[in-house]
Order: C-alpha cells, then structure tokens, then sequence
C-alpha cells in the first residue's frame, strides 16, 4: 500500500472510530454518567376519631425514620433509584394504615410519591370516681376543684362525690385543688390506673383547722406585719423594716400579701410571698401609694394615690403595670385637697373589690363628710351608699350582698355596721360607748369577722361570731394591733 494510500485509509478508519465513540456516548446509561437518585414524596392522611396527636414516623428500607404529623407530606431526597419499602410507623393502639409498608420504584431525577391512608377509631375510655371527706373546724366553704392531668377542673363539695368520664386507659395523676389554707390534703395530686370500660376510685381527705390571720402591730418598735391564727396560736412576724408597714391584703389563692411600706421617706405598695419572703416594690411614684386591696381574680389590685394632686382610687395589674387612675372625686370645698393617703382627710381611699370583681368600694370625704361609696370597675356609676358620720374602712362579705364598716358615734367612738350592698338597712354590730370598734373583715365562710379594739385599754386583735355577736380577743400583749386580715 502506498504511503499516500495509508494515510487515508488511517484517516477513514479515525473517522469511523469517533463517529463510534459520538454514538455510544449518546446512548450511554446516566447511572454512569448522569445522577442516580432521586426523591419520594410520603404523604400521611389521617381520618376518624381520637386521631393520633402525636403522629406517625416514616421509614425507608427499614432504615432511620423520620417523623411525619398525622395529617402531613414529607420530602426524603437523594434516594437511590431503584425500588424501595416504605414503613409508616409510631401508630396509636386505635389507628390502621391501609398498605403498610408499600414498595415504590424511584427514578433518577424523578420525584415517586406514596401515601398512607390512617384510619382511627375512638379509644376504649374509663372513668374516675372522684370523693371527698372534710373535717375540723372551718371548713372550706366553696369546696374545691379536680382535675386530670391538669386539664379542666371541675367542681366538687367538701365532702361530695363525682365522676369524670372519658378517660383514657392508662395512668393519670389527679389533682385537688382550691383548698383553703388551713386545711390539709391527704393524697393531693395523687396517681390512678385507668382501665377501659371500667371506673377507678380516688378518695381526698381533708382536714381542717384554725384559719390564719394577718395584721399590723408595734411590738417590734414600729408598725410591721405578724401572723397569726384565729386561736392564738402560732404568731410570726414577717416584715422587719424599721419605718412602717402595714395594710395586708391577702391575694386571693393566698399565696401572697399586698402591704404599705413607707421607705425612702416615700410611701408605696409590695407584695410579698405570705410567709415575708420575696419583698418586690410595685408603685415608684413620688407621690404617696398605699391601701391596696386584690381584685377577686388576682390580676388587678386597686390602690389609693396622691398622685393626681389628692388621694384618689387607683388600679393596677397585680405586676405593677398599667396603673390606671379610677376615681375622680372632687373636693367639698374649695382648694385642693393634698392629704396623704393615711390620713383621715384624704379625697379617697380604702378600696374594696367586690366579690363578683365588677365594683370597687371605698371611702370618701366628697359629701363633706366620710362615707362609702361605690364605682364600677371601668370607672363608670359612682354612687354614694352610706349617710352617716365619719362612714369608713368597709368591707364585703363573700356573697357580695352585705358590707360592713365603721362609723363614728356621738360619743366619738367607732362602732361596726353593717348594710346591705345597695346601701340599704344599715344595721349596728357593736354598741359599746367607751371604745372603738374598727377595721372589719368577714372570714372567707361569712360568718367570722376580724376586728380590732381598744376595749382592753389599747388597741388589740378581736374575732366576732357573727350569729351570736360574741368577740374573742385573737393575742394579748401590750403592742397596739390592728387591721387584721384572713387568709383565704
């Protein structure tokens, strides 16, 4: 072959070669080449009852699982292409997953999709049988509260039963709750096995005893705040600032005291936890704050300030923010009235909440004179309740029909009233002419008051039983006491 014929036959066969290589390139599996996975798409759809809360988990080829809600879609990406099982796990006793596991082919580059359809019917429940047994002295009057597994209470008597059904099989921890501080649980919260179709039983036994008070006394030196129960028994003091400390109000779970403390040459309202502990300063005003009482619910406490120019009523949440002017009253006369919130002339002062939270009573000098008035808790409907001489530090009972309070006499002593919550019927409790008879509170029952009294010949703490009239000093010492206040 010649040279020149070699080297076109060497340049054909070139060609053929890489026309060869071209066509086999293009025809070439992208497994080799091109991406190999792909992704699934798992897709949970859930229908029934007492459908499973927590969800489900998805696995691919028994491998690591993934969760996935009960009614959700889930991407998995760079699955390999080729077939694959997938598992939806984590079911409920009560829930079914139509084809489960379910085989799916995923293509390279593609997306495959699989769902499983979840079927759930309603759990076999059971039911708790729930009692109570109270004894003692001063039972709780409102009874109590129950609840499973801190979901909704539900109301039960002091010594009642009820039943709370629906409850799923299982172990649950039953709680009881709204006891009155001087009483004492056995078994609260306390555990229960639930079987299905099936009651179990759970029994509270309550005891009770002496109820505790708060007040104000000198014993240390200067006015600070003790405790005590209605018995005498178990005084404490649990405020040792050296100026003054006084007006305790209970919080109405009473877990915490609100007080007056005047520190820093400025008086302002604390609270406190009910054994002293944790002393936080709620007003900062430069003017003076005081004589807070709690809103029924414990998130609002009213309170007096000079704040505006004279003592008028004020609300606040029960943190100290938002603190909002409620009374408007005006003078008598003529001028500003610029009188602290404990003295005797200020505007307004003393505030009380109504039971149902919807009002706040309180004293005021607008008429002249002292007397009781009432506002609503949006600051509309003032009304004048009371008519006589010097009508003050007032008082609701429980049922919010009836308020008592104090209301000097001819013979310039203070004596206890009562009257009706519209102002009507004004009854005398006590007609002692020779000593003072002050700063009542009814007893979370309605049937005690907390008084004090100088008929021992200094002022002191008294409890009255209110159907037979008959008062009980509380402790005998010789510091002055007053402003008692209960416990709930």
């Amino acid at each position: 072959m010649s040279p020149k014929l070699a080297r076109a036959t060497f340049a054909r066969a070139l060609l053929a070669g890489g026309a060869i290589l071209a066509i086999s390139a293009c025809g070439k599996d992208k497994s080799i080449t091109g991406t190999s996975t792909g992704t699934l798409q798992v897709t949970a759809a859930s229908t029934g009852q007492d459908i499973d809360a927590d969800g489900y988990t998805v696995s691919v080829d028994n491998g690591s699982t993934q969760a996935i809600d009960a009614s959700a879609t889930i991407t998995i990406n760079d699955l390999a292409a080729g077939s694959h099982t997938v598992t939806l796990g984590g079911l409920a006793s009560n829930c079914t997953a139509d084809k489960n596991p379910q085989t799916v082919t995923v293509e390279a580059g593609a997306t495959a999709k699989v769902t499983f359809n979840v079927t759930c019917t309603a759990t076999a429940a059971g039911s708790i049988h729930v009692t109570t047994t109270s004894s003692g002295e001063h039972l709780d009057p409102n009874g109590y509260s129950v609840a499973v597994d801190g979901g909704q209470a539900k109301v039960i008597g002091g010594s009642d039963t009820t039943t709370i059904a629906g409850v799923s099989a299982g172990s649950h921890t039953i709680t009881l709750s709204g006891v009155a501080s001087n009483c004492s649980v056995t078994q609260a919260p306390t555990s229960v096995d639930v079987t299905a179709n099936a009651t179990a039983q759970v029994t509270f036994t309550v005891t009770c005893g002496a109820r505790t008070l708060a007040f104000e006394s000198d014993a240390a030196g200067n006015s600070d705040i003790y405790t005590i129960k209605e018995d005498g028994s178990g005084l404490k003091q649990i405020t040792t600032d050296t100026t003054f400390e006084g007006f305790a109000d209970y919080s109405p779970d009473g877990a915490k005291i609100a007080f007056t403390r005047f520190q820093g040459n400025n008086l302002d309202v604390w609270v406190m936890n009910a054994d002293g502990s944790n002393q936080v300063r709620l007003t900062t005003d430069a003017a003076e704050d005081g004589v807070s009482s709690w809103s029924p619910d414990g998130t609002k406490i009213a309170f007096a300030s000079t704040r505006g120019g004279n003592a008028q009523i004020w609300v606040m949440n029960a943190d100290g923010s938002n603190q909002t002017q409620l009374t408007h009253m005006t003078e008598p006369g003529t001028g500003t009235d610029t009188a602290g919130v404990l003295d005797s002339l200020a505007l307004a002062t003393g505030p009380a909440w109504s039971p149902d939270g919807n009002m706040v009573a309180f004293q005021s000098r607008q008429s002249g004179q002292y007397n009781i008035w009432v506002i609503n808790a949006d600051g509309s409907n003032l009304k004048q309740l009371s008519n006589g001489t010097d009508d003050e530090v007032l008082a609701w009972s429980p049922d919010g029909k009836t308020i008592v309070y104090q209301s000097r006499q001819s013979s310039g002593h203070y004596a206890l009233f009562t009257m009706n919550a519209d102002g009507s019927n004004p009854t005398a409790l006590t007609s002692d002419a020779s000593a003072d008879y002050e700063g009542a509170r009814f007893s979370p029952d309605g049937k005690t008051l907390a008084l004090y009294s100088n008929k021992t010949g200094h002022f002191q703490v008294f409890t009255m039983d209110l159907a037979t009239k008959n008062i009980t000093q509380v402790n005998s010492d010789s510091a002055d006491e007053g402003r008692p206040t209960w416990r709930p």
